[in-house]
């Protein structure tokens, strides 16, 4: 049966599964546990970094400053509370990376295949679109450099594509760090020899850059911020002991499961078509495989640099094979399209191992419980941790406090004195002793809370200890 209404019927499909998926994993009371957290903090406390955290450098760049404004302007506007704001955060850019990716494609419903895949062998893509944060939006912009790079390889390029370009990579740089991983796209065209659209795209790539940075209203600050950080964060990563970095940014095992999923594909597309895929001149593939390699070093890559890519190049490839097999107009197509998104809203949106709601089980630290509201830091105090959770969990349920924590969301923050303490607590798996110094620190109005089953009393002397909330200990000086 064929009907002139089946690509608006496969569209809705797509577009509702999209909405859905967030929603109903928000209602279930998800919260993620990082920075989504930090950055709603942020725009309800109307305070700069140097007034949450203790840093070597007061003047230190928000690498995050546009993403901030925005989560600041909603605030201010609309009355929206870290809940809101996190709500807000995660829908909007999970739903801005999906769109992304669907508005290039002519069947939306190889999208759906090519997450159905991601999410059935086990790959995090999809839940790091969960996160709420705006690395999210240099993947966008990933994809959308990647879809439309053949429209510049033409005598005459597309003034729009050019437009989309520059607005996306503009947008990405002010609200994200990350705008150095522009430069992979590029390289990756240019090995591909396409060298009109590398070189078009290089030049948007620039323009779009320099509007972003500029807009965070001190360009030559913000660079080297950044450059600064990095610097120290490549140091912290000469360490023999990963433990010293964030998750996210330690070396990853080449995810071997989503790899063998994919060459199987590979070689199915092959057979389908009777000829080589020609995966040397797709800049799409290129990228997927740089990411994977520069993963064995940091494991963002592959997550943010090659995942992005291959939803590109897997989505197209289920587009051309259902274009050979399926007509425009066929209700097949409808078919495919629900038990496709179908089976990926139930399979993401599944509670595997409480993904979704173990954070319901966190107990934080406020001052409206009134066990434990004489024991957080007195005004000017700093809370000592090695744990980020503890910044991101308290900072987010008490923006306004009156306190600073000296470990936030980025150690090479910190200053250098502390930051040496905060490795070696990690290197020696927080062994007390290893507290020692920064007890030493402490003044009355400051507070050492840590994640302990019993009470740390006997291996940090000079301190009393409270029992604040289910496994997390508040220590102070004796009054």
């Amino acid at each position: 049966m064929r009907s002139p209404y089946v690509p608006i019927v496969v569209l809705i499909i797509a577009i509702t599964a999209i909405l859905c998926v967030p929603l109903a994993i928000l209602g279930s009371g998800f919260l993620p546990p990082d920075d989504a957290l930090r950055h709603a903090g942020k725009a309800v406390s109307g305070k700069p970094w140097s007034e949450i955290l203790v840093l070597r450098n007061p003047a230190e760049i928000d690498v995050h400053k546009g993403w901030n404004d925005i989560l600041t302007v909603i605030h201010r506007a609309t009355g929206a509370d870290t809940d809101a704001l996190v709500t807000i955060s995660i829908f909007s850019l999970f739903v801005l990376f999906c769109v992304s990716a669907l508005i290039f494609l002519r069947r939306p419903e190889a999208l759906g295949l090519t997450f159905l895949v991601m999410t059935a062998t086990g790959v995090s893509l999809i839940t790091r679109l969960l996160m709420g944060r705006p690395y999210i939006i240099t993947m966008a912009a990933l994809i959308v450099i990647l879809s439309v790079w053949k429209r510049l390889d033409k005598k005459i390029p597309s003034l729009a594509a050019c437009a989309a370009i520059i607005g996306c990579t503009a947008f990405a740089a002010w609200t994200h760090g990350g705008w150095y991983l522009f430069s992979l796209p590029i390289l990756c065209i240019f090995l591909a020899r396409r060298w009109r659209a590398g070189t078009i795209i290089a030049g948007c790539t620039a323009i779009g850059l320099i509007i972003g940075i500029a807009l965070t209203g001190n360009p030559l600050g913000y660079l080297r911020g950044i450059i600064d950080n990095a610097a120290t964060f490549f140091s912290m990563q000469q360490t023999l002991n990963q433990k010293l970095l964030p998750t996210e940014f330690q070396s990853f095992k080449g995810d071997a499961v989503f790899l063998l999923t994919l060459i199987s594909f590979i070689i199915w597309r092959a057979v389908a078509k009777k000829r080589p895929l020609g995966l040397a001149q797709d800049p799409a593939f290129i990228l997927a495989f740089i990411g994977w390699v520069l993963a064995f070093r940091v494991q963002r890559f592959w997550y943010d640099v090659s995942m992005p890519a291959l939803v590109v190049w897997m989505s197209r490839q289920f587009q051309e094979h259902l274009e050979e097999h399926t007509d425009i107009f066929s209700a097949k197509r409808i078919i495919i399209a629900v038990v496709t998104f179908g089976a990926f809203f139930l399979a993401l949106t599944a509670d595997v191992n409480n993904r979704w709601t173990e954070n319901l089980s966190i107990e934080y630290l406020t001052p409206e419980d009134p066990k434990i509201a004489k024991w957080l830091p007195e005004p000017g105090g700093i809370i000592y941790s090695e744990s980020m959770g503890i910044f991101y969990q308290t900072f987010y349920k008490n923006p306004h406090a009156p306190w600073r924590y000296m470990v936030g969301f980025a150690p090479v923050m910190m200053p250098d004195g502390d930051r040496k303490i905060f490795e070696k607590i990690v290197w020696n798996d927080a062994a007390f002793e290893s507290y020692l110094p920064w007890v030493k620190k402490m003044r009355t109005q400051d507070r050492l809370i840590l994640h302990r089953d019993s009470s740390p009393a006997s291996g940090i002397p000079g301190l009393e200890w409270r029992y604040a909330a289910t496994g997390i200990w508040i220590g102070r000086l004796p009054r």
